[in-house]
């Protein structure tokens, strides 16, 4: 009896899970949308600050080579100070 009311129940599950997976990929979406605002892709365009924040990362990655993460944000952050922003 108990595996007939189960064969009953999933479809409804499943839809329920579809419709919750799609509703959480549109407001991921949506949020990330709503961020580009706050994305420059030139140093002219950013506003200036009197305080910077570098995010850190390591200097070398595993192979002993540094970082290139780490080297472009200090490569950004020394633009962005030249430019006294």
């Amino acid at each position: 009896m108990k595996k007939f009311k189960l064969k009953q129940r999933l479809p409804k599950i499943l839809i329920i899970l579809s419709l919750s997976t799609i509703g959480l990929i549109y407001l991921s979406d949506l949020s990330i949308s709503q961020q580009a605002k706050n994305c420059f892709h030139s140093i002219d365009s950013i506003p200036s600050a009197k305080v910077g924040l570098v995010l850190g990362t390591s200097k070398y990655v595993r192979s002993g080579n540094i970082n290139q993460y780490y080297q472009y944000r200090l490569n950004a952050a020394r633009d962005l100070y030249k430019a006294k922003k």
